[in-house]
C-alpha cells in the first residue's frame, strides 16, 4: 500500500500560483510554454510531457478529482510491480500503466501537470518563500530531478510511479533542502528548474542521458529564452548548475553568472560544511 502522502491545501495553492504569477508573469508566455512543451503532441517528443501546467488556468477543484484518480490507480500499479507483472518489455501493453498514462493525458489536455507550473522542487519553493522582488538565483537540474518517488516503497524496482497531482514532493526527505536552507531569502529567491521538463520513459536509468545530444542542445535554447524573459522583469544574480553535463548547452547565454556546483549528494554524510561554503560563496 502507498505511505500515505501530505498534499497541498487550497489555500497553499493559491499562494504557490502567487508566486508563479509574480515571476513569470500573470499568465505563461511564448518562452514559458515554448520550454514546457505545451502544446504539443505526446508523439512529437522523446519523453513523457506530464509535468508541466499552465498556472493561469488550471483549478484546484479539478486537481482534487484527478488527485483521487491518480492515487488509486497509483495503488494497482505498486501491486503490479510487487507481484512482477509489469516489466520492460510489456508496460505499453500493461492496463495498470495505460490507466495511468490516460488520467495525465487528460489532464495535460486541460492544462495540468502533476506540478503547478514547472516542476514539484519549484512549487515547494514557491509554497515556502514569498516573491518580493529578490535577485533570482535560477538554479538548473539535469532531467532526473525531482521526477522520481516512493524509493521507500518500491525501492529498487522500475520507476513507473508518478507524483500525484497535489502531492508534496519535499526536498527534505531527499537531503536537498540544506542548499537552499543557507541562501539569504531576503537578497536572492531559489528558482528550481531541469534541462528536460519531463519524465523519462518507464524502464529507463534514473540518471544520465537519455535523449539524443541534438535534443539536449535544443532544450538548452529554450531554457535560455526562458531565462531571457525573466531578465526582463527581474534580476538574474546567477545560474547554478548541478552536474557537469548542464554548462554545455547553456554556452549561448547572454552574460550570465554561471557556476558549476557538485551533485547533491555529496552534500549528504556530515558534508553540511560544504554546502554553507559553495552558497554563501554565490550569495555574493
Amino acid at each position: 500500500m502507498p505511505v500515505p502522502h501530505l498534499q497541498y491545501t487550497e489555500n497553499e495553492f493559491n499562494a504557490i500560483l502567487t508566486n508563479y504569477k509574480a515571476i513569470f508573469g500573470e499568465s505563461p508566455s511564448d518562452e514559458f510554454n515554448g520550454y514546457a512543451e505545451v502544446g504539443k503532441k505526446i508523439e512529437e517528443l522523446n519523453y513523457l510531457p506530464f509535468l508541466c501546467s499552465d498556472y493561469s488556468s488550471i483549478d484546484y477543484e479539478k486537481y482534487k478529482e484527478f488527485e483521487s484518480r491518480l492515487y488509486e490507480a497509483r495503488k494497482l500499479m505498486i501491486n503490479e510491480l510487487v507481484e512482477k507483472r509489469i516489466n520492460n518489455v510489456n508496460f505499453e501493453n500493461n492496463k495498470v500503466y495505460n490507466t495511468i498514462f490516460n488520467i495525465l493525458n487528460e489532464g495535460r489536455k486541460l492544462g495540468m501537470g502533476l506540478s503547478f507550473g514547472l516542476n514539484k522542487f519549484l512549487d515547494e519553493l514557491f509554497f515556502k518563500r514569498n516573491f518580493s522582488g529578490q535577485k533570482l538565483l535560477i538554479i538548473i537540474g539535469h532531467d532526473w530531478y525531482p521526477l522520481f518517488s516512493d524509493k521507500t516503497i518500491v525501492a529498487k524496482m522500475p520507476k513507473v510511479l508518478f507524483e500525484t497531482y497535489l502531492q508534496k514532493y519535499s526536498m527534505d526527505e531527499l537531503g536537498y533542502n540544506q542548499m537552499f536552507d543557507v541562501i539569504d531569502s531576503k537578497k536572492l529567491f531559489p528558482l528550481f528548474l531541469n534541462l528536460v521538463p519531463g519524465f523519462r520513459k518507464p524502464f529507463l536509468e534514473t540518471s544520465g542521458k537519455f535523449l539524443d545530444e541534438s535534443i539536449y542542445k535544443e532544450m538548452g535554447k529554450r531554457l535560455l529564452l526562458l531565462i531571457d524573459k525573466l531578465a526582463v522583469a527581474h534580476e538574474i544574480h546567477a545560474i547554478v548548475t548541478w552536474g557537469k553535463e548542464i554548462p554545455g548547452f547553456l554556452k549561448d547565454h547572454k552574460g550570465y553568472r554561471i557556476m558549476e556546483l557538485p551533485h547533491p549528494v555529496l552534500y549528504r554524510h556530515g558534508r553540511f560544511f560544504k554546502v554553507i561554503e559553495y552558497y554563501k560563496l554565490i550569495s555574493h
